[in-house]
């Protein structure tokens, strides 16, 4: 009986074998992502931190296509100037630039060619951490995690304290 059954906890366990190299697989392509170091340092001693942000944004001759797909250029010379305290709706078909212009403000991407500027100063010489912090930005499908709403104040502002996180989800 005892050989029988542990044939039978062999052979389960071998027919899992296919799931387990593949989780294994996996795994490894997940580990070479959080290992990956990216080009754009978030917190570079040499680069200058964001103290106070007026909010002029200027894109200067900017050209860009994603990194994946070079052969696609979003923008080719892409002049803009909005002033600070004023809106700019951007508007355009799937696949225009309307996300991307956001992307290179909150440099997610460098352009290729040109230069976005925030209050006069090149954002490649700002601080990215500091950078960030004097910018909202909600996406078009925002993330929530499956918890407390203080939880998830608290993802984006670290020194939160529990009276905003009860304060903001109350309905005005």
């Amino acid at each position: 009986m005892v050989l029988i059954f542990t044939a039978l906890c062999i052979a389960e366990t071998l027919a899992l074998a296919p799931d387990i190299v593949k989780g294994s697989q996996v795994l490894g392509s997940i580990f070479s992502i959080l290992k990956r170091e990216t080009t754009i340092h978030s917190n570079d001693p040499t680069s200058n931190v964001v103290a106070v942000i007026r909010g002029e944004i200027e894109f200067r001759n900017v050209s860009f296509w994603y990194p994946a797909r070079s052969d696609i250029t979003i923008f080719d010379n892409l002049n803009l100037k909005v002033s600070a305290g004023k809106s700019l709706a951007v508007v355009g078909p799937s696949g225009s630039g309307k996300s991307t212009v956001i992307a290179l403000v909150m440099r997610f991407y460098d352009p290729i060619f040109g230069a976005v500027m925030i209050d006069g100063h090149d954002i490649k010489g700002l601080n990215l951490k500091s950078l960030r912090k004097k910018i909202g930005l909600v996406q078009q499908e925002p993330a929530l995690f499956s918890t407390i709403v203080y939880d998830n104040i608290k993802y984006g502002n670290e020194e939160a304290s529990e009276v905003e996180g009860s304060r903001s989800s109350k309905c005005p």
